[in-house]
């Protein structure tokens, strides 16, 4: 209630769906820059090994600020077909909640740690076992993700040189046009 106060007769907010943080070509990329420009004011770092808690308290999160009139950047995770939310900001009050793992550890200066594994039991010795191979597997398979996107983006620009040089940019622009037009005067 202190950090996002009802807005009483509010007009929902709108939500902004966006990837804070994903595997790519170069490995797996956090925007953490972006963390600190959006969470100027106060930043929750949710510490979820599973981002089984953090996913519920964010969508929770989210439909607060939507039904309270805060606009609001909703990011996802990349890996998660879903739409588990990993991250959530809200710039107009300058807060913002991530989720911190070992794929986007989060850690910036004045956070509020909140650590997800007090709000579940501790697992049994079998299904620790279990988690931890999950973890691993799971830490694999974003690597083989990355490398896969490194070797499709090289054989992607290397396509590329023989189809920039034969292409007509003058017959793209002119159908581009053609498109635009037929597009947008139906809105006129």
């Amino acid at each position: 209630a202190r950090t996002m106060p009802v807005r009483r007769g509010a007009v929902p907010g709108q939500q902004y769906h966006r990837l804070l943080s994903a595997p790519t070509p170069q490995g797996l990329i956090v925007y953490r820059q972006t963390v600190q420009q959006l969470a100027c004011r106060t930043l929750y770092a949710i510490h979820d090994l599973y981002g089984t808690v953090s996913a519920r308290m964010m969508a929770q999160l989210a439909e607060h600020a939507r039904l309270n009139g805060y606009d609001a950047y909703v990011c996802h995770c990349a890996s998660d077909q879903h739409g588990k939310i990993d991250h959530l900001f809200i710039p107009a009050l300058g807060l913002g909640f991530v989720t911190s793992n070992p794929w986007h550890p989060m850690e910036f200066a004045k956070q509020k740690n909140i650590h997800a594994a007090r709000f579940t039991a501790a697992p049994a010795p079998l299904q620790r076992r279990l988690l931890s191979y999950h973890k691993k597997l799971a830490s694999e398979l974003l690597e083989k993700t990355c490398e896969t996107q490194a070797a499709a983006k090289t054989l992607h620009d290397a396509l590329e040189r023989y189809y920039v040089q034969a292409s007509d940019f003058k017959v793209v622009e002119r159908i581009q046009a053609r498109v635009e037009q037929e597009l947008f005067e139906s809105l006129v």
